[in-house]
């Protein structure tokens, strides 16, 4: 119950901490025509300050902010439960997976709870923990076929805060250490994404 109802509360319009308005006074400056970090001085990557322009852009407010936190409040317990049950063996016991997956539902309900309340609504931290949580899960996940989705979720993660970047360096090293792997994990997917993005 909690979980929904922090959901709800951070698609509130007005739901922020900290610096949420600063971030929107970011976000106005760039419909205004100014440009980041030439007219306008912040020290984080530009995703955050990007979403509060389209935010304003297209609610006149914080509502875009708000309803992609409340989806993915939603989406992380949900995306951590597909993805193990895509892991479990097919000839487990029924009662087995079951008891599996809801220990991981659980656990993760948990740990976004307390991301969520620590981060707050409107923080750089729990937009890029969801998108370098979906990165780590794809690179476990048959790395070779998604390149470009682990590239991109890590892209969008340093987008918002650059020390994920080092987060998911780590996750890569504990997944498999050797030096090929590496490469095929973290260093190729960012260069298959930005070279397909342009």
């Amino acid at each position: 119950m909690q979980w929904l109802s922090r959901a709800w509360y951070v698609a509130h319009v007005y739901a922020y901490v900290n610096d949420g308005p600063y971030y929107w006074a970011m976000g106005r400056g760039m419909l205004n025509g100014l440009t980041l970090y030439r007219d306008l001085f912040d020290n984080k990557p530009p995703g955050i300050d990007v979403l509060a322009a389209l935010s304003l852009l297209f609610f006149g407010n914080g509502l875009l902010g708000g309803l992609l936190g409340s989806l993915l409040i939603l989406l992380m317990p949900i995306t951590i439960v597909v993805w193990m049950q895509r892991r479990l063996p097919k000839n487990a016991p029924l009662d087995f997976k079951a008891t599996i997956l809801a220990l991981m539902g659980f656990a993760t309900i948990l740990f976004t709870l307390y991301q969520a309340e620590r981060g707050g609504a409107w923080q750089t931290e729990f937009f890029g923990a969801f998108f370098g949580t979906l990165f780590v899960a794809l690179i476990v996940d048959h790395p070779p076929r998604r390149m470009i989705a682990s590239g991109l979720a890590l892209g969008i993660a340093c987008g918002f805060k650059e020390p994920f970047l080092l987060t998911a360096l780590a996750c890569a090293l504990l997944i498999d250490p050797h030096p090929r792997s590496l490469l095929r994990t973290f260093l190729i997917p960012p260069l298959l994404r930005s070279l397909s993005a342009e």
